[in-house]
């Protein structure tokens, strides 16, 4: 089996449940927005890392492979 590359997109509370940060509706937009911003910014540099690359590190399975893939869902 050859393993897929992959990108650093995935899923932080703020965007999925904004109503745990302001119960007003009409800010949740806001919120979501803001989120995918700060998400896409932190992940930049995991972007970097995967680029001509399958792995997080080096060109084998390891821990960081595993932990980003429960970080991203």
């Amino acid at each position: 089996m050859v393993p897929q590359r992959r990108t650093a997109r995935g899923r932080i509370p703020s965007i999925n449940r904004p109503e745990r940060y302001n119960a007003d509706p009409e800010t949740h937009a806001g919120i979501k927005q803001q989120a995918r911003t700060q998400l896409e910014s932190a992940l930049a540099h995991l972007e970097q890392a995967l680029q001509g690359g399958v792995y997080l590190v080096g060109n084998r399975f390891t821990i960081a492979d595993a932990y980003l893939g429960v970080f991203l869902g």
